[in-house]
């Protein structure tokens, strides 16, 4: 046996915590833990002899300890490989139109005129009845995505319900969900969810009414956006639509997270369709690379996550606290999937949704694609497929690896740049003692 070299040990008062970044285990301890894994440690087996059996097969279970023939980092390596290689799953983000009706200090979108005209409609669903005809795939997800794409309602329903009848076909399960800003939801928005099967919702609100209104204006400056967002987003968890409510923070609205969430329970909204989500503002782009003096650096947006979290639990928010527990992922996000891609106004595609139109960064163009196997190793070929974060020692010694998967790779791949490590390596003390002592997993 061997101790995981993903146990992170956090000392509390009287009480020590372990938690594994693998398994996800976490568990109160007492010296004979560190006994047994001295033991083991040291391979004497006159002191594991002494453990207690039922210790033993406990540290076991939670991946506390493994066998000697695991190898942990090779596990992390083959599930990278496997999700990201996976061609069972397709991930669609589609964005109808790249206009929008807001104009967000931060955004890093150029906003252009134009919708997705029919023969790109026609070339992706050709592309998609050529890709289940021809693959594995056995399920697609769909994320729509702009500029603001609640300005296309016309496309969304007509895509949606072609993909439908193509899934069907083919025995494909689908899902559907949508990133907007939430200022055209009604209930005449919330019949075209149902109808398109979008079942979930990611809406931003960057703080109360007046910080919201400068933060995330309408272009039509002398409209206000605030309660008819507020409004939307409960209309649609009182249809069982779920919604993430995103509140996108920097130095100028961090201090009025915890009183949006208060005035969001106060809503008859439905609290098992809700759950809220901190945006870390970055500003690495051409466009809003002006704004980098409001962000809030990663130690920074860390220690807010904790009083984050201590609210939401608080107002009865189980969604937002469960989900950020700390679990382990195979690859930080689907962009280097080969099977993900997004889809622009025109038909180009690409691997992450902040390339979009980004010309140099396209990986094909649906019109220019011969078939789904073409488009496929294009992808395998690109730098996204290529991409592993094994190649980092920093990352392969890191106890954090499990969870923090890396950080984001497209600024690894655009900026030739060294990993950045996710905010959970410098508040996972805090993380161990919230969720120990609240007992929410």
């Amino acid at each position: 046996m061997k101790k995981s070299k993903y146990n992170i040990v956090h000392r509390k008062d009287d009480a020590i915590l372990v938690y594994n970044s693998l398994s996800g285990a976490l568990a109160k301890v007492d010296d004979t833990f560190f006994y047994a894994l001295d033991a083991i440690s040291q391979n004497n087996i006159e002191k594991i002899n002494n453990v207690n059996t039922e210790l033993l097969d406990n540290m076991k279970r939670l991946g506390l300890i493994l066998d000697d023939t695991k190898d942990e980092l090779e596990i992390l390596k083959k599930n990278s490989k496997s999700n990201s290689q996976s061609v069972g799953h397709l991930k669609l983000i589609v964005a109808p139109t790249l206009e929008c009706n807001f104009k967000c200090v931060y955004c890093y979108e150029e906003p252009k005129k134009g919708f997705m005209k029919d023969e790109v409609i026609e070339d992706l669903l050709s592309l998609l009845n050529n890709a289940f005809s021809t693959s594995e795939i056995e399920t697609l997800s769909l994320v729509w995505y702009g500029g603001e794409p609640l300005l296309a309602p016309d496309i969304i329903e007509k895509i949606s319900l072609n993909i439908q009848e193509i899934c069907k076909k083919h025995a494909v399960k689908f899902h559907s969900s949508i990133i907007t800003n939430g200022y055209l939801v009604n209930e005449k928005t919330v019949e075209l969810f149902i109808k398109c099967k979008i079942n979930s919702a990611q809406i931003t609100l960057d703080g109360l009414e007046d910080t919201h209104e400068i933060r995330r204006c309408i272009i039509a400056k002398e409209q206000k956006s605030f309660h008819q967002v507020v409004d939307g987003i409960q209309l649609l968890t009182n249809n069982d639509i779920s919604v993430n409510l995103r509140i996108n923070v920097d130095r100028e609205n961090y201090g009025e997270v915890n009183e949006l969430m208060t005035f969001i329970s106060n809503r008859e909204v439905n609290k098992n369709r809700l759950k809220f989500s901190l945006g870390h503002v970055f500003a690495d782009d051409e466009v809003n690379k002006d704004y980098k003096c409001n962000c809030l650096s990663k130690e920074e947006f860390s220690d807010l996550k904790i009083d984050f979290l201590e609210v939401a639990h608080n107002l009865g928010f189980k969604k937002s606290v469960k989900s950020l527990y700390p679990k382990y992922k195979p690859n930080y996000c689907s962009a280097p999937g080969v099977n993900t891609y997004v889809v622009d106004p025109e038909g180009g595609l690409y691997k992450c949704w902040n390339d979009i139109c980004d010309l140099q960064k396209r990986v094909g163009v649906l019109n220019g694609i011969g078939s789904y196997h073409e488009l496929l190793d294009c992808s395998r070929n690109s730098d996204w497929g290529k991409f592993s974060i094994y190649k980092y020692d920093e990352c392969v010694e890191c106890a954090f690896l499990p969870v923090c998967a890396g950080g984001c790779p497209r600024k690894i791949i655009n900026n030739e740049s060294s990993p950045t490590c996710e905010d959970v390596k410098f508040n996972i003390n805090s993380l161990i003692e919230f969720y120990y002592e609240k007992r929410v997993f």
